[in-house]
């Protein structure tokens, strides 16, 4: 069991807890939108964040683009069967979503814990408060805590700690963090 400090019970942060998923809570946030883990949006996302395969020359960069997209859904929906995946709009400074200007994706498993799987903004849209924003929905959303991973040393460490998620674990590649339900 991982412990950690806070007034969360000290399981809900545990990876061997028996995944139940559950339906995610009624009326989407203003911005979040529910779509399928093949949507093109969340492919391209996902090209842009593994900017390393790149160099690549063509058809060699689109097969290992399928691939890695491939390998990383199939292996979401064996650890998460349930799991859903949302896409996400800019918000306007009034909270309402632009809903044509679509910027990023969250993958969230409604079990217990709820956990957030994947989460991406477009690297155009990044540093503009829009994950920040899509975080704090989630956890208003939820209700409960979120829990999520991070690579060590990964760019969005620093979003996720400015959103309130506090270490709970993790090992010498991830770090995992929990958020409290905002409500």
């Amino acid at each position: 069991h991982t412990r950690y400090i806070g007034d969360w019970s000290s399981d809900v942060c545990s990876s061997d807890l028996a995944r139940v998923s559950q339906p995610p809570p009624p009326d989407l946030p203003p911005g979040w939108q529910e779509t399928g883990p093949d949507d093109p949006f969340v492919r391209l996302v996902s090209e842009r964040h593994r900017a390393h395969l790149n160099a690549l020359p063509e058809p060699t960069r689109r097969l290992m683009h399928d691939l890695q997209h491939r390998a990383q859904q199939q292996a979401y929906r064996a650890q998460y069967p349930g799991h859903r995946t949302y896409l996400l709009s800019r918000l306007t400074p009034d909270g309402a979503a632009a809903r044509d200007e679509v910027i990023g994706y969250a993958l969230v498993d409604w079990g217990e814990p709820v956990t957030l799987i994947d989460f991406a903004v477009h690297p155009d849209e990044q540093g503009r408060g829009q994950g920040g924003a899509a975080l704090a929905a989630l956890q208003t959303w939820a209700g409960r805590a979120v829990v999520l991973n991070v690579a060590r040393g990964n760019r969005a460490e620093r979003l996720y700690r400015r959103a309130g998620f506090q270490p709970c674990g993790g090992d010498e590649l991830n770090l995992q963090k929990i958020g409290r339900a905002h409500v």
